[in-house]
């Protein structure tokens, strides 16, 4: 016998682990990351694109007396197709089925976690969220408030979602003031509440991180199912502000770790500041780059496998993972172990002068290879999360005998 077993232990599991991960849709950026996964003991999640589906729609319009719905609608487009935000497919949507033309924007800028500006048609336009317009336009023209207000109960009047659960845009040029609002809805992801009571049944915390105002994020916790007293659910963060948020949930984790789940860049600060960063994909280059596990959304290989719940889902898939692997590396390593104290001094001949019992080469060889054997055929037999989907895909799509 010989200690080569040891050396096996952990990157045997490790390997086996992010092989399954990739089948699983998951890409996990080497072995340090599991250990982390495993450690997870609080789960934040973006609202945007992660719990909802990232393909919201405009649901109610509002302007003031000195303009009219298709002026909001065209200077939204096209201040929006100057960004990669999810509002601006669902803006352009709107405007064209209302018939409207996007006139070209230029000069564009934009400011995380609040919104956009672009010249067009000669006027500076400010798209974003409502406080941010008017702070940047004035309010001359109506109040961001009730015009938000008017727009989400446009939506609900329209049979939208109600006034509460909706996203706010606002729409402002400067030297008029505030011209108009937008709401937009977005649905949860099926599965994804599910996906939550997973994570809460592995003893996780989670609470959601949002840019969104408050009341569209209370709508989408409660439909979560995170209504309790210790539930936590945060609107109208910046970049930063989610950064800072899940510094102070590492804080009071007790030793434990946390883990962001975002797909827009404007997590990205909230991915490199947590123990776990998981970038749901779709989302931007630099949200992936700062995370260390990338949620793919469906397997990747020969089996076709996509985790009910989406981002979130991903997630519990991710940390079960971990946690598995861990376990594996902890019993390879006690196995090796016991195996190699057993085994080595017995090899030696420490038993040979009071016993008469020694090992010749060919068995000590043996022995060494059957330690071997033994530490990779553990690791093979890891439990991948999702296990039980893929056999009941295959037994419902396996043709039956006449």
């Amino acid at each position: 016998a010989c200690p080569c077993a040891l050396g096996l232990a952990t990157p045997t599991a490790v390997l086996v682990a992010t092989s399954a991960g990739a089948r699983r849709g998951l890409l996990l950026r080497g072995g340090d990351v599991l250990e982390a996964s495993a450690n997870v003991g609080v789960v934040a999640l973006d609202k945007t694109g992660t719990i909802t589906e990232g393909k919201p729609r405009v649901t109610g319009v509002a302007a003031t007396g000195n303009a009219v719905n298709a002026d909001v609608l065209r200077f939204a487009a096209a201040v929006e197709a100057t960004t990669t935000h999810p509002l601006a497919a669902a803006v352009a949507a709107a405007a064209a089925a209302a018939g409207e033309k996007t006139p070209r924007a230029k000069n564009a800028e934009t400011v995380p976690g609040r919104g956009a500006s672009a010249t067009v048609e000669g006027k500076r336009v400010f798209v974003g969220e409502p406080s941010w317009v008017e702070s940047a336009v004035g309010a001359e023209g109506g109040t961001a408030a009730a015009l938000g207000a008017a727009a989400a109960e446009n939506s609900e009047a329209l049979g939208g979602p109600a006034a509460a659960a909706c996203s706010l845009v606002c729409v402002g040029v400067e030297g008029e003031g505030v011209i108009g609002a937008l709401a937009l809805a977005d649905r949860v992801r099926p599965g994804a509440a599910a996906s939550v009571r997973r994570l809460q049944d592995m003893g996780m915390r989670v609470v959601v991180l949002s840019g969104d105002r408050q009341p569209a994020v209370d709508a989408v916790a409660f439909e979560l199912g995170l209504t309790g007293a210790d539930a936590v659910a945060v609107g109208g963060l910046l970049p930063d502000d989610k950064a800072a948020f899940i510094e102070r949930l590492r804080a009071e984790a007790n030793g434990k770790g946390v883990a962001m789940v975002g797909d827009g860049i404007n997590d990205a600060p909230a991915l490199v500041a947590a123990d776990v960063g998981m970038a749901v994909s779709g989302g931007m280059e630099a949200t992936a780059a700062a995370a260390g596990v990338v949620l793919l959304g469906e397997g990747q290989g020969g089996e076709k496998y996509e985790s009910p719940g989406g981002g979130v889902g991903q997630a519990a898939d991710a940390i079960e993972l971990g946690r598995n692997a861990l376990g594996k590396i902890r019993q390879n390593l006690g196995w090796a172990l016991a195996y190699n104290l057993v085994g080595v001094p017995v090899a030696a001949g420490v038993l040979l002068p009071e016993y008469g019992i020694s090992l010749n080469p060919a068995a000590a060889g043996a022995a060494m290879a059957f330690s071997s054997v033994a530490v990779v055929t553990n690791s093979l037999l890891l439990k991948t999360p999702g296990d039980e989907t893929v056999s009941a895909a295959r037994a419902a799509t396996a043709p039956t005998s006449r």
